[in-house]
């Protein structure tokens, strides 16, 4: 059906001539000649994006409108955008690269000439204590569940 077929059908209680003229006919779409696609893709190739009045000379070189030109631009970005997506999510899988840590629970930690300071101190109320996190402890996952506990109780 057209447009004007449709709307008869959904819209009878209307007057024809109130939504004959409501009813916007989409442009269609428009086919680039070879020349005007080569050129678009010439000036995508040097820019991603043009100004306006980089637009206004592309289209009056190409023949185009300024919408036109504008309108193929966004197309394009988005299209180049997916494309780079695309590509390095293949790359990703193509290198698969190994994972840098080792796969077995690593040696603690050496000492180093600096002290490490891994206590918070913590205030609440009238008193205030230090806890103490050791991320390098043997039962770190455990550790780690204290260290919040005692954040918890004493805040």
């Amino acid at each position: 059906y057209s447009n004007v077929a449709a709307a008869a059908m959904l819209l009878p209680h209307l007057r024809p001539d109130i939504w004959q003229r409501q009813i916007r006919r989409r442009k269609a779409r428009t086919v680039f000649t070879d020349d005007q696609l080569q050129g678009l893709e010439n000036q995508f190739g040097t820019q991603k994006y043009l100004s306006v009045p980089e637009r206004m000379e592309l289209a009056v070189s190409l023949r185009l409108s300024e919408t036109q030109v504008k309108t193929w631009f966004q197309n394009r970005r988005m299209k180049w955008k997916k494309q780079v997506a695309e590509s390095d999510t293949k790359g990703k899988q193509d290198k698969k690269r190994p994972c840098p840590f080792p796969s077995t629970t690593p040696e603690p930690a050496m000492e180093t000439d600096r002290p490490r300071n891994n206590s918070m101190k913590i205030s609440g109320g009238s008193s205030s204590s230090k806890v103490t996190y050791n991320p390098l402890s043997s039962s770190s996952k455990s550790n780690t569940f204290d260290f919040m506990r005692q954040i918890r109780e004493r805040g």
